[in-house]
């Protein structure tokens, strides 16, 4: 056990106590634990996957409605499906792309 001195009244404090008992100043915390939070496990184009999934199922429905003869819906839907589509794609393509780019040279 060894003293410490406190910063605020000089009094000696052992290296156990939480607080000075004279002044009550909070001893020195030299190792804070920190708490590592891991990443997302989701890959890197699970956002990418929900636009091309949304924009499949918006390519199927504005087909139904071709077919039931409902051409501005069908027209709506299927132009909001092709956008998704590509815009899923294309935020998979940056995605893969930013990732092997960060990736260190592996020999």
């Amino acid at each position: 056990m060894a003293l410490l001195i406190c910063a605020d009244c000089g009094n000696d404090v052992s290296d156990q106590a939480p607080a000075c008992p004279n002044c009550g100043r909070p001893a020195p915390v030299d190792d804070i634990p920190t708490v590592d939070i891991p990443e997302r496990s989701g890959g890197p184009g699970e956002s990418a996957l929900l636009l091309m999934i949304s924009g499949g199922v918006l390519l199927a429905a504005g087909l139904a409605l071709l077919v039931a003869d409902q051409a501005a819906w069908a027209s709506a839907s299927l132009l909001t499906g092709v956008v998704l589509g590509v815009g899923g794609r294309v935020s998979a393509l940056m995605r893969r792309r930013k990732y092997w780019r960060s990736r260190p040279n592996q020999k």
